[in-house]
């Protein structure tokens, strides 16, 4: 069942289990090739190592193939071949007399830690699989791991069904690896049940296939470039109409601010020109307001000095008023002294008549300026009174005046306080106007530097489209001359399957015969293969049990010869002694010897008929 060996030069060969497919003495000819043997088996693991002996170039590794580090119960059958860390589901419906001969621990080490381990294998690579169970397992983990190409030559040994909880048949496998870019270069069926198919990686298929898949992933490129283009563009679009509306606001702005300070400095200056007015008003005010205040205190002073002088009239009036009464009590005391002098001095009468008369005169003339005195005092207080009551309303009307000037002057100072805070306030507008236009003077450069980078990016990724684009082209040119051979390729079939159609036909009906009767002689071959290795397998214990037999009969010669030996001594013995000793004993003691002899030959035919059962129980 072994594969031949491949003459192909290679710079490593990685076996994985020491079944059929091992080849030791084309291993050991191999001397520029690094081998390395992968086996679950300590049993077989020392065979290894004993038969390999001192082959520098071939490395026995004892492990089992598992999805984790560590160790593993390896299930060892009366087919060693077939051994296997995986539990069998289907081997024993394909080999009736299978069983379990004993289950050892043993290392475990996934995929990655063995191709670790044995790094760095030398190109080209080969791959030898035949550990039932773990093929699929392996080449899965070859195939996550991208080690899977690094291959190229992949030899499998493995079941036409699925025979292990988890296990794959060679369809599957098959699949898989072509699926990789292999291609089918042989297949050994002479085990129907255990074919061997070697693959081959074709390298132009997978870089096709790599070629394919990178225009593949360009185009996708492409779309995505252009598609970030188009978002690019929209979203530039967007930031030019953005930057034309924030231009656009920016110049209101900016006009604005410049009409705002340009109303600022028009307010600053009324409101300036407003102050200096407001502050000479407040100074004339000021000035009339002390002027008046003094013009009142001097009113004041001189109502007080007109008081004092009509206080001083009044009793001046007062006194001429005694003095009149005192000159009436006098002129009437002269009259009653002129009377009493009349009386007394009618002689004097003539003498004092004129001077009665001067006085008289006097009197007169002392009562009309007395009552010219009262008349003028009298008008003065008229005049004082109606001169108070005028100073009263000046003054009532300057405190009214005044009052409504402070009141205004309040006015003026709370409105330039209003102006002032106005000022404050446009001058704080003035100032976060002000800012934010530098703000927004920022952004814009800011964004003017973004849009220009975004440009000169946008251009950078225009001339990449552009290379992407030119080779899409040529690409796209290759791929339609492919078609265009692949459409030739296809015709030239279409021509040949017209032409062999008829042939097909009619060997699809030889075909069909052919096929049942392959059916027949593979299902009796199956069948004589599985009881041909079952029978080598007990034709093994059989031989080990005959030579076991062999040897035990060689020592049972041995001791007869020496029995024999000494029984002939006996025998001599006997005869000396045969005068003395009855006949019958010679008789009895003589046929021992056959007996004996006879004993051996008894076992060797049980030994003979032992393999015979165990055949026929095998059957």
């Amino acid at each position: 069942m072994a594969v031949s060996p491949d003459d192909a030069p290679f710079g490593s060969i990685l076996h994985l289990g020491s079944g059929p497919l091992l080849d030791l003495a084309d291993c050991k000819a191999r001397t520029d090739t690094q081998i390395a043997i992968v086996e679950a088996d300590p049993a077989r693991v020392r065979d290894l190592e004993r038969q390999t002996g001192d082959a520098a170039h071939i490395r026995i590794l004892h492990a089992a193939l598992a999805a984790e580090d560590g160790e593993a119960d390896l299930r060892v059958f009366n087919i060693p071949a077939l051994s296997s860390t995986a539990d069998p589901t289907g081997l024993q419906e394909l080999y009736p007399g299978f069983r379990i001969l004993r289950r050892p621990s043993v290392p475990a080490m996934t995929a990655q830690s063995l191709i670790d381990s044995l790094a760095p294998l030398p190109e080209p690579r080969r791959l030898v699989l035949d550990a039932p169970g773990a093929d699929a397992g392996f080449l899965a983990a070859l195939q996550a791991l991208d080690l899977l190409a690094g291959f190229s030559r992949i030899d499998i040994r493995t079941s036409q069904e699925a025979l292990f909880a988890d296990g794959q048949t060679m369809a599957a496998l098959s699949e898989q690896l072509t699926g990789q870019g292999f291609t089918v270069l042989e297949t050994d069926l002479s085990d129907p049940d255990w074919p061997v198919r070697r693959f081959g990686i074709d390298r132009q298929a997978r870089a096709a296939a790599a070629l394919e898949q990178q225009l593949a992933e360009q185009r996708e490129h492409v779309a995505a470039l252009e598609a970030a283009a188009a978002k690019r563009d929209k979203d530039v679009d967007t930031l030019e109409t953005a930057l034309k509306d924030l231009t656009a606001t920016a110049d209101w702005r900016a006009k604005r601010i410049k009409e705002l300070e340009e109303d600022a400095a028009r307010a600053a200056k009324e409101a300036k020109t407003r102050i200096d007015t407001l502050e000479t008003s407040l100074r004339d005010l000021t000035a009339t307001a002390d002027a008046r205040a003094k013009r009142i205190k001097e009113l004041e002073a001189g109502a007080t000095e007109t008081a004092q002088t009509l206080a001083d009239r009044e009793q001046a009036l007062k006194d001429l008023t005694a003095t009149a009464d005192w000159r009436s009590n006098r002129i009437k005391e002269l009259e009653d002294d002129a009377a009493r002098t009349a009386k007394e001095a009618e002689g004097r009468e003539a003498a004092l008549a004129a001077r009665i008369d001067e006085l008289t005169g006097d009197a007169e003339a002392r009562a009309t300026r007395i009552a010219e005195l009262e008349a003028a005092a009298v008008t003065a207080a008229a005049e004082t009174e109606t001169r108070e009551t005028a100073l009263t309303a000046q003054i009532d009307e300057l405190t009214q005046t005044a009052e409504t000037r402070t009141k205004r002057i309040a006015e003026l100072e709370a409105a330039a306080s209003d102006r002032q805070k106005r000022l404050d306030t446009l001058e704080a507008e003035h100032r976060t106007l002000t800012e934010t236009a530098e703000t927004r003077a920022k952004r814009i450069k800011e964004l003017e530097q973004k849009a220009t980078e975004t440009a000169k990016t946008l251009a950078d990724r225009e001339q990449s489209l552009k290379d992407l684009t030119a080779t899409a082209d040529w690409r796209a040119k290759r791929i339609k001359e492919i078609e265009d051979e692949a459409s030739r390729a296809a015709k030239d079939a279409e021509t040949r399957e017209q032409t062999l159609g008829d042939k097909i036909a009619a060997l699809e009906k030889q075909a069909q015969q052919r096929e049942a009767q392959y059916r027949q002689g593979k299902t009796d071959l199956s069948l004589a293969l599985r009881m041909q290795t079952i029978c080598g397998n007990d034709l093994r214990d059989l031989q080990q049990s005959h030579a076991a037999l062999q040897e035990q009969k060689a020592q049972q010669d041995r001791l007869i010869a020496l029995l024999a030996a000494r029984l002939e001594d006996a025998s001599q013995h006997l005869k000396a002694l045969s005068l003395t000793e009855p006949p019958a004993q010679e008789t009895g003691t003589a046929p021992q010897i056959p007996e004996e002899r006879k004993t051996a030959p008894k076992r060797k035919s049980a030994a003979k008929r032992k393999p015979a059962t165990r055949a026929k129980k095998a059957k």
